[in-house]
């Protein structure tokens, strides 16, 4: 019983410390940024764009497979995160943008 992680390795060379792990039970894999203090809305801008524009999660998903699937991934390597991934994703009303004037 309890937590269980696979894989585990530390980043302490990036720009923003990560430690990658493989969750055990579910086999996902986790990136966790230390010394972060803007992740906590981050998730809640990506929360809210899945519950308001419904395309935006299986969009991210599908363009985060792709780039997995190329090495494309890691941040640290040169590829696309998590958090740019979605920036282009997400509709401008949600961002903060105003809406066009017709």
């Amino acid at each position: 019983a309890g937590w269980r992680a696979e894989e585990v390795e530390v980043i302490g060379s990036a720009k923003v410390p990560i430690v990658k792990y493989v969750d055990g039970p579910s086999g996902l894999s986790v990136d966790l940024c230390l010394e972060q203090q803007d992740g906590i809305r981050s998730s809640a801008l990506a929360t809210k764009a899945a519950r308001q524009f419904p395309p935006f999660r299986p969009l991210v998903l599908l363009l985060k497979r792709y780039l997995s699937s190329r090495g494309l991934n890691d941040t640290f390597t040169g590829g696309v995160g998590s958090f740019l991934l979605c920036l282009p994703s997400l509709p401008a009303r949600l961002a903060g943008a105003a809406a066009p004037s017709a």
